[in-house]
């Protein structure tokens, strides 16, 4: 079976990634960067694009106005940070705290071993 892939333009040149390698996007300036495995990429698209085009992905959460997180990468939490498996500390959201809180637990939960 083949790796869903998501394309994007970075630095002007057509970027096609497995979607299962994203960590999370974040807002960036008009656009967004895309932290992968691999590294990060700045893309043109708006985290609204992104998130319509990672709708039918239950992995990924918008967690906040300004990060979509794939919850495989998600270690742990508190009641304000979300910490990554990489090591990176996100802010956790203030008006959506439980929301996000329960998403969380519920993924860890039934998706123990779930990739993308």
């Amino acid at each position: 079976m083949e790796a869903e892939t998501i394309t994007f333009l970075s630095n002007r040149k057509r970027i096609t990634i497995p979607i299962c390698e994203i960590v999370r996007i974040s807002v960036y300036k008009k656009g967004t960067v895309v932290y992968t495995m691999s590294g990060n990429l700045v893309s043109s698209k708006t985290i609204g694009e992104f998130k319509r085009e990672l709708s039918d992905e239950e992995c990924f959460y918008q967690s906040s106005r300004t990060h979509i997180l794939n919850l495989n990468f998600v270690d742990r939490y508190d009641d304000k940070t979300i910490y990554l498996k990489n090591g990176t500390e996100i802010p956790m959201p203030v008006r959506a705290k439980t929301a996000t809180q329960s998403r969380i637990i519920s993924w860890q939960f039934y998706n123990k071993s779930v990739n993308c």
